[in-house]
């Protein structure tokens, strides 16, 4: 949202008595906090063209760089589905896999066999068997 002709100190003049500064101040925070809006303050004509301007170049310049993100590797969303855990962190979660081979043997293992290797962070599988 672009305010033009207008300085930001303005809106908020005590002494104009026809316009509530509070009752600008929540519009204003209306527009941002509820619809993400920003919102510009521009001199004139002139000023605002000078930022679609910086507008444009920067949104090109961000276009270029952006990539596409390649996708997890099998061995990355394995561990990312352990990690997912409470308190099983990435070094737990390579424990796991190198002593069980993989998520079902992880899954099936009985709840004395994880204690044994991973301690009290075993107690977040037990989850797996519960009821929903």
């Amino acid at each position: 949202l672009i305010i033009e002709g207008i300085e930001e100190r303005e809106l908020y003049n005590e002494d104009n008595k026809s316009i509530n500064s509070n009752a600008i101040r929540g519009f204003l925070l209306s527009i941002l906090l509820n619809y993400k809006i920003p919102i510009l303050f521009t001199k004139n004509s002139e000023d605002t063209a000078r930022f679609i301007e910086v507008l444009t170049k920067r949104k090109k310049t961000e276009h270029s760089l952006n990539f596409k993100r390649k996708g997890l590797t099998k061995e990355e969303q394995i561990e990312f589905i352990l990690e997912s855990f409470p308190g099983i962190g990435p070094k737990t979660a390579k424990k796991l896999l190198q002593e069980f081979k993989s998520l079902n043997n992880i899954f099936n293992a009985s709840q004395e066999e994880l204690t044994k290797r991973i301690g009290k962070k075993a107690e977040v599988f037990k989850i797996i068997n519960e009821e929903y």
